[in-house]
């Protein structure tokens, strides 16, 4: 069996790659200005972030890669978005 050595994620999930419903790396000024601008207290916005983007956000339809691929095989935008966006950052 293989060790492992690093992980893509950071003290929490939210660090990192994009997932499923997690925003992966994003500035950490987000936080207030989305608790401003929404009025969301610090459990909505940990929930929104958490379980409301990622590829779920971009693509706006599911965050399973496999309805995203048939997605981006005819044509969706917003597919095509959310599979660019986290290849850019597996390269990145």
């Amino acid at each position: 069996g293989g060790k492992s050595i690093d992980t893509s994620m950071g003290f929490t999930p939210l660090e990192g790659l994009i997932m499923g419903t997690r925003t992966g790396d994003i500035d950490p000024s987000i936080v207030t200005f989305l608790q401003e601008k929404e009025g969301w207290t610090a459990a909505q916005t940990n929930d929104f972030l958490n379980k409301k983007c990622g590829l779920l956000g971009l693509f706006g339809e599911s965050s399973d890669c496999r309805d995203i691929e048939n997605a981006v095989l005819q044509g969706n935008k917003r597919a095509i978005l959310a599979q660019h966006a986290f290849a850019y950052r597996v390269l990145k």
